[in-house]
């Protein structure tokens, strides 16, 4: 196990995993250290699914045929905000990450490796599915951001890899169906896990962070 430092150092978005999969023992103590995440007035709001095995390579072909069925559109919980509707430092630091793949494969190349991924939910052998019920206070946000972070954080403490994605809620109510969850339950964010296939081109991309200078300010 490594510490919490590097753990965070070290850890970035894989798109292209491994088919090793990851067992019962090591989801749940995941989990379990990541409970340790602060929560408003200790609500603990969040709840996290995770599927794996034959259940998740059905949802995955399922995603997959989603993704390449025109008539169908995403609908998630948490809306879709396109780059252009952010502030500007936002849309700057989207832009520049974004043209990090195209310079290293080309535009076309990049494009569709990118959409070949997402479409198999970037083969991760372990998807967790982090919910809130519905109307929920807006607090409850931070709670699941910061349990999302540890969940993360945790694994790779343990060698895990991880990617936040997207990709993984666009279709919420297909996955309340195949999941067996109440509509009451909103899908925030989708973590993939497992462990990162490095002959896989895709995984050289890495988004850069700004400068500590631009984040942080030091008032005495």
């Amino acid at each position: 196990m490594i510490d919490a430092k590097d753990a965070i150092l070290n850890r970035r978005a894989i798109r292209a995993f491994k088919a090793d999969p990851l067992s019962d023992d090591q989801l749940r103590e995941i989990v379990r250290i990541a409970q340790k995440a602060p929560s408003w007035i200790d609500s603990q709001t969040g709840r996290v699914i995770i599927v794996t095995g034959d259940k998740l390579a059905t949802m995955r072909n399922h995603h997959q045929r989603l993704n390449e069925d025109p008539d169908i559109h995403t609908n998630s919980d948490v809306p879709f905000i396109p780059i252009a509707d952010w502030d500007q430092a936002s849309q700057k630091n989207m832009t520049t990450r974004g043209a990090t793949g195209p310079q290293i494969f080309g535009a076309d190349s990049w494009n569709q490796m990118k959409s070949r991924q997402s479409a198999l939910l970037f083969n991760a052998p372990a998807v967790a599915y982090l919910t809130l019920p519905k109307g929920y206070a807006p607090w409850a946000l931070y709670d699941l951001g910061a349990l999302g972070e540890a969940i993360m954080v945790a694994a790779q403490s343990l060698g895990i890899d991880s990617i936040p994605a997207f990709e993984f809620i666009k279709y919420p109510d297909q996955l309340r169906q195949a999941l067996n969850v109440s509509a009451d339950y909103e899908f925030i964010l989708g973590i993939g896990l497992g462990y990162a296939d490095h002959d896989a081109q895709i995984n050289r991309v890495n988004a850069p962070r700004m400068d500590l200078n631009q984040v942080l300010t030091i008032i005495k």
